[in-house]
């Protein structure tokens, strides 16, 4: 049967197209029909035979969203291919088009990484959260890492413990073959520049230790002899001293106590003891030992002295904030802190009395109100113009150690105290760390 116009017509109108060759112009079934796409006006259609459209053709924009459709990937199975890595998806179904476009994601293990969008092809690939890349690689790279690791401890002469390294942040296990009852932890990244900080210790201890000879000129120069036979070895160790006034005297105390006038004789204790107090004891009666008679009398101004230092509670806090509550010394921040005086304090103080052209009284409460207005005022004006500096508690006592409380502990002896106790405590560091400087605070 013939094929008429009205049904190649009909055929096109079934597929969503509009013949536009007229009645007058078709001949048959195998020639070019022009053609109009409801679904695509704009475009110009190259035109098909009737057995074409038969076949399956037609549009070709049409055809090609069909197959595009048919290749592509549905939202479900995208969904899926995130979660089996640990993924939550966070483009919805109705903001997805294309696999083309990058996607939303969030890792579960991560969650607070912030991740770029991905498409479907490159998660397909291997790419996504770049912590967990970052962890798979460290994880491949760990045996070898612990090798440098272990390579880095046994240069500085330690052993370690751990068999499993994380990362160079991580503190790992060791032992030290000069402290072997304990074990010490360490980074990578600390051991490549210190080893045992016990060690370290006890080598500065003895490059700062003061020789046998030089400890015992200075407890000979107050007045006690250290007997024969007794190696010194630090300012704590507990020794044997004899005393000059009464060579028949033997006592243990430790150097420390010497230097800084708290050990001594019991002989010489109990003669400063006055005659009257003697009398007190011989009589029964309670003894209130004040003034000379007190042990502790140092020329009565024990009370003045704690009343003018009351006085320095702002001079420290400034110059501490100065030097940003830093040791000049060994530029570590915090901790105890202590703020020395670049003139010594009696010697501040005597110039205040000596210029107004008073006495030094045991109490301050010997001078009339009108001179202790003139003493704090006299004092403060000087506490002005003298510096402090800043410095931890064990170098302040070292240094007064060395040079007393008197005039030699001046601002120039501190200056060199400073500079040779900041050189050999920063010359550890420069060997093990080339790129340390010492601390510049003045």
């Amino acid at each position: 049967m013939a094929i008429t116009y009205e049904d190649v017509e009909k055929r096109f109108s079934e597929k969503g197209l509009m013949l536009l060759t007229t009645k007058e112009n078709y001949r048959n079934t195998t020639e070019r029909l022009a053609f109009f796409c409801f679904a695509h006006p704009y475009e110009v259609q190259p035109g098909i035979s009737y057995h074409k459209l038969k076949s399956g053709y037609g549009c070709y924009s049409c055809a090609k969203i069909a197959r595009a459709d048919n290749r592509r990937t549905n939202y479900a199975e995208i969904k899926a291919a995130f979660e089996n890595r640990d993924y939550e998806l966070l483009t919805t179904e109705e903001e997805f088009t294309s696999t083309q476009i990058p996607l939303r994601y969030r890792c579960l293990k991560h969650p607070d990484a912030k991740l770029k969008p991905i498409t479907y092809h490159n998660l397909l690939k291997g790419k996504g959260c770049r912590p967990c890349a970052n962890e798979r690689k460290a994880e491949k790279l760990r045996p070898k890492y612990f090798i440098i690791a272990k390579k880095a401890f046994e240069d500085q002469g330690l052993v370690l413990l751990d068999e499993f390294y994380v990362d160079a942040k991580t503190k790992m296990a060791y032992k030290c073959p000069r402290h072997p009852e304990q074990v010490q932890h360490k980074t990578y990244d600390d051991v490549k520049r210190s080893g045992c900080p016990l060690c370290t210790n006890e080598e500065l201890s003895v490059r700062q230790r003061s020789s046998q000879e030089e400890v015992a000129t200075k407890c000979l120069a107050l007045g006690f002899r250290i007997r024969d036979g007794q190696e010194y070895i630090n300012a704590h160790q507990k020794l044997r001293f004899e005393c000059q006034k009464h060579p028949e005297v033997d006592y243990m105390t430790n150097t420390d106590n010497i230097l800084n006038g708290h050990g001594g004789c019991a002989k010489c204790k109990s003669e400063n003891i006055s005659v009257a107090q003697k009398l007190n004891f011989k009589e029964g009666r309670q003894v209130v030992r004040r003034g000379k008679d007190n042990l502790a009398w140092r020329g009565g101004t024990t009370e003045i002295n704690y009343y003018l230092r009351e006085r320095e509670k702002e001079w420290k806090q400034k110059w501490l904030k100065y030097y940003n509550y830093t040791c000049v010394i060994s530029g570590d921040r915090g901790g105890k802190l202590h703020v020395h005086h670049a003139e010594p304090f009696h010697i501040l103080r005597d110039s205040v009395l000596k210029k107004l052209g008073l006495p030094i009284y045991q109490t301050i409460g010997e001078y009339t109100e009108a001179e202790r207005i003139k003493i704090t005022e006299g004092y403060d004006e000087q506490l002005l113009k003298i510096e402090g500096f800043s410095i931890k508690e064990e170098y302040h006592k070292e240094f007064h150690r060395i040079y007393g409380k008197g005039s030699e502990a001046n601002r120039e002896n501190f200056i060199l105290f400073k500079n040779k106790t900041a050189s050999e405590l920063w010359s550890v560091k420069v060997i093990s760390e080339p790129g340390s400087s010492m601390p510049e605070m003045f």
